[in-house]
This record gives C-alpha cells, structure tokens and sequence, in this order.
C-alpha cells in the first residue's frame, strides 16, 4: 500500500544497517516479537520463521550475509571455486569454536567426554549435510542440496550418506562437490539447513537434540540461554571469535502469535525492533524518530492450485488466466502493476507475460470442457455369468443344499494368477460448466469481487467462480498446506534470491503453494542452476517466469512491501529478507 509518512526516515533500501553505535558500546538489551512458536532448533529441521531466526543468530554457517547483503566468511575464513563451478574448497577459521554453556555441561557431563569443549570442524559440516539429506531426518529444506553430488540419490534411500559430495580433507578444510554447477550455491550455504552439527554432542542427546536448553550447542554470535511458552532469550556468546561479535548482551524475543498487538507495542515503543506486514505497518503510530526499512519483498496474485481436479487441466487455467487484465486490476485497487512476476527484491524482474486476451479465454476453457469430457478407459476384472443348470431349476426349492463333491486337486492348485481383465469404457458426461472459488483476504474481497463481474462477462455461466474471504493469517496457511481452489493471496520471498524463489515451485520444495510438478519447468530451472554466465541464467530464469504465467499457474498483479522498523534510540538490526532472516549481532540501543 502507499503510505504518506510525515517527518519520518522511509529508507527504500533491501539492507541497511544502521549502526551509528560504537562496538565497545555493549550491554544493551533488545526487545523484538516474533509471530509463531516453536517445536525444535534443531538447524537441519528448523521450519518455523521463529525457528529459523533463533538457528540464524545463534549458529555460523561456511559464509554468512552481512548488513550489505554481501557474502562473507562465517567459520570459513576463505574459499575457492574449481573452474567448472562444481567443487567449492572452505577453509576453516582456527579460533572457531563450539559454545557448551556450564548448565549444558553439567547435565549433559555423563554422556559426553570430559572437558568437553571442541573446535568447530570440517567433519561438523559433514554430518550436517549428511544428515540434512538423509531421509531419516526429514528435512523439509533438503532440496535446496539438490545440486550436491548424490544429493538426490541419498534423499531417496538409494544410496548411502557417505556417498553425498562432500569430505573433510582436513580439520579445517571441507571439499564440496556438485554435480553440476549452481550459481547461487553460496547463498543456499547462508541457510539454516546448513548450519553445523557436532557429530559427538548430537549422538549424546538420544534423539532430542535442539529440543530443550540442555541438548542444545551452538557456534554463532549468540546461545539460546533459555525458553518458555511465551518467549526466548539469548545470550551473547563468550566463545565466538568471528568477525560478527555481538554488540548486545542479551535478545529478549516475544512469542505474540500472529502479530495483532505488535502494532500498539510499536507505537508504545514497547518493542526495540519488529519486522511487520503492511497491514500491520499501517496500524502503527510511526514516531519522528523511528527508522523503517522497506523491503519491496512480495508479489500479490492469483495462484492456481493443480491438484484440484478441475485446474489439473492447462486449458481451463488458461480460460481464467487470460481473462484476467492484471494491469486495469491493479489500477482498480489503486496499485501499480507489478509488472514482474519475481519480486524486486530479488534485484532482477523479468517483465510480466501480458496474456489478456477475452477471446483465446473463451477458446481455452472450450477447450479444457472437451478434454474434461472425453471418455475414461479402465480395466476391470471379468466376472463371468453363472449359467443355471437343469438340476437346479428343477430341484425342490424346500429340499436342503447339496454340497458339491470335492474335487481332486490338479497340478495348478495352490498357484494364483492375475484374474482375467478386460477393458471397459466409462462414459463421463460432458462437461459444460465448472464452479470454482477464490480464496482471499477481506482487505482484496471487494477488488476480487469486481474481476468477478468481469470473469462472468467473459466467460459467462460456463465458468462460475465465488468468493471465500478469510483473514490474513489464515489465507496464507491454507494456501501453504494446499488448501484452496484458486487464491488472491501473497507470496514472499525468504532470500533475495531469483532463482530461488523459481525453485520453490519444483516437487521437491515444502513451499510448492501450487503443487506444480512438470519436467519442462524443472529442466528451466535447473538449466537456470547450471548456467556459467549471469545473462544465460537470467535466460532461463525469465523462461521459468514466463513458464508460470503462461501455463496459467500464476498471475501476478501488483506488490506489497514488508518493514523493518526500529524504534527510537535503537539501530543496527538489518534484516536479509524475510522474518527468518533478521540479525541481531550489530543491534544497538539507547534506552
């Protein structure tokens, strides 16, 4: 939404930090809410956006995001790229070492080595990423690791972790294989799925690991110090010697499900920081001396969902799809058109398919009714008539059964074959008309209600489609679960990061809203993951994008913007795209 902000600091910048302290300014407490709970911290499985922020501040992955959204080393000190793009060499920081608090070493001391205390290793890597793919784990993000050799095989069960890309060539020095090159590699590497795991410490917490404070070790800026139902609180950590010291000494985070009183809290400046949606944003009383930053982070449009049996058909989407003007939409909602369907913040936007066009609309859905309509060919068992005998139309309806002799058994008997099949056509009547609804917000429910009266001057009573509208929270989790028909929804992106928004809508990715599976589109992206130079990838990505649009799966109308808000006296929080990407390290406050 546009938002006029009077005499108030509006910085249309992805990341910035604004660090006007001084790093020897330390003890400062920073308070700052997060929206949904948590069920573990363990890195490879975390899921949550809570989840993943704690995993993000309290663990170092190979390379980290700094406050310039640049790569740089975390407990890697250096690096190196093979020519062909497929083996990444990561040299280990010497000083890098695990955080055990003395209350996790006291419980924890009669299942672990004495004196336990060890370094960050190349092997910590490996069993994170062994285990990271391995199908006994679970792990919802694993196919961000698609790209490593065997990654795939490994995920399936067909081959044995130890066979996955990656080796530890010394103590601290890891080796990484690719099975083809993937441009964006390093940035995957930034994700919480490749957090370390202590190989020893994990095998001593019997399957609990990362679920309480006692089975819980960590190697980042901070350390989960404690939690409770209604918040989490961490500490600065004593032993990280990397480049990203934290300037505060504790992090108080506030578990306010769903983000309805965030707005008051802010105004009150009860909260140092919050990361809020628009609708939030424009319920706060911004202050003279708050600071925001505004991340141009979602693309707001239809969604199609393919495993709903009717939309499993191309041509029906299409129908819809192309009897919807996405530029005079968003002018009657008062938005500019989006113009792309991948969002700015991905820092490149190839230009929107225009598919409008009322009279293909027409032929598509015609079309989609003819292939809906065709008759279903099955095959069924033969079930062959019983004959009546003259014996048994003669016989005394009151005389008792007789049973039937017991047959000598032949050579046959005990051997059971396929039951004789036949193929049967199913007529299907023809289909005429469909009925679909939108699932949307209330905020959109008068804007969809008016593309509807288009929708029905087009397409008429062949295609009626009603409206559904529920709040935010809830559009956006029933359509994260596949819970909807056709949706006016937004999606954001969780890196700043083109291809991988594109790959969220591949089989393998949790966050397939759409349910698309279909090879064309997977050979897109990953040519787009393969491809040596940035304007061949760019190639790809915008054939992926067109792809999307074109085969009715998307489309897109305007953007809506998420913010990053300090209150007064507060700085240095910087956030990397998304709830789950916000960092702590450089925060800094007055009061």
């Amino acid at each position: 939404m546009k938002h006029k902000l009077t005499a108030v600091l509006l910085c249309i910048v992805l990341l910035l930090s604004f660090s006007s302290c001084a790093k020897d300014s330390v003890g400062c407490f920073i308070y700052y809410p997060v929206y949904d709970d948590m069920t573990s911290l363990d890195p490879q499985i975390a899921r949550s956006d809570t989840e993943k922020l704690i995993v993000t501040n309290c663990f170092e992955g190979l390379v980290r995001v700094d406050e310039n959204g640049e790569i740089v080393g975390g407990a890697a000190s250096d690096w190196n790229i093979s020519p062909d793009g497929k083996t990444y060499t990561f040299y280990l920081r010497a000083d890098a070492k695990w955080n055990i608090t003395d209350y996790t070493a006291k419980e924890m001391a009669d299942l672990l080595p004495e004196n336990f205390a060890p370094a960050v290793t190349a092997d910590d890597f490996v069993f994170a990423l062994q285990r990271a793919l391995d199908p006994a784990t679970g792990a919802a993000d694993a196919y961000l690791l698609n790209s490593i050799e065997n990654a795939r095989e490994v995920q399936a069960g067909t081959a044995d972790v130890s066979s996955l890309g990656v080796r530890a060539v010394a103590n601290n020095q890891l080796e990484i294989t690719l099975s083809e090159p993937q441009s964006n590699f390093l940035h995957v590497l930034t994700e919480c799925i490749c957090m370390p795991c202590n190989r020893t410490f994990f095998e001593a917490c019997g399957g609990r690991y990362g679920m309480m404070v006692r089975h819980y070790m960590s190697n980042g800026p901070f350390f989960l110090y404690s939690f409770t139902d209604a918040d989490y609180t961490l500490y600065a950590s004593e032993t990280y010697n990397g480049n990203h010291k934290p300037t505060p000494t504790k992090v108080f985070l506030y578990y306010n499900k769903n983000g309805n009183n965030v707005p008051d809290k802010m105004s009150q400046e009860f909260y140092s920081g919050a990361y809020m949606t628009d609708a939030m944003f424009t319920a706060t009383d911004i202050k003279r001396s708050t600071t925001v930053t505004e991340l141009q982070d979602t693309v707001i449009g239809f969604v199609f969902n393919l495993n709903h049996e009717i939309l499993k058909n191309a041509n029906v989407r299409k129908g819809i799809a192309y009897a919807t003007d996405a530029v005079s939409l968003a002018e009657m909602g008062e938005q500019p058109y989006i113009g792309s369907l991948i969002p700015s913040v991905c820092g490149f936007t190839p230009a929107c398919v225009n598919l409008y066009d009322e009279d293909l609309a027409v032929q598509y859905l015609l079309a989609g009714f003819e292939e809906l309509s065709q008759p279903k060919f099955i095959e069924v068992p033969v079930v062959p008539e019983e004959q009546p005998t003259e014996e048994s139309e003669l016989a005394d309806p009151n005389a008792p059964p007789v049973l039937p002799e017991e047959e000598a058994p032949t050579e046959d008997d005990g051997s059971v074959g396929p039951p004789e099949t036949q193929i049967q056509i199913v007529e299907v009547e023809e289909v005429t008309s469909v009925e679909l609804t939108v699932l949307t917000s209330e905020e959109y429910a008068d804007l969809i209600k008016r593309q509807m009266q288009k929708w029905q001057r087009i397409l008429g009573l062949r295609c009626i489609i009603r409206i559904e509208t529920v709040n935010e929270t809830l559009l956006r989790s029933r359509v994260a679960a596949g819970d909807y028909e056709i949706a006016f929804c937004p999606l954001s992106v969780r890196t700043p990061d083109p291809l991988g928004f594109l790959l969220r809508f591949t089989p393998d990715s949790p966050d397939n809203c759409i349910s698309l599976a279909d090879a064309e589109y997977e050979a897109l992206t990953d040519a787009a993951k393969a491809a040596v130079s940035t304007a061949e990838q760019q190639q790809h990505m915008t054939a992926a994008a067109d792809y999307l649009q074109e085969a009715g799966c998307m489309i897109p109308v305007f953007s809506e913007s998420s913010y990053l808000v300090q209150t007064s006296g507060v700085s240095g929080i910087y956030c990397y795209t998304g709830p789950d990407r916000v960092y702590f390290n450089n925060a800094f406050s007055e009061n």
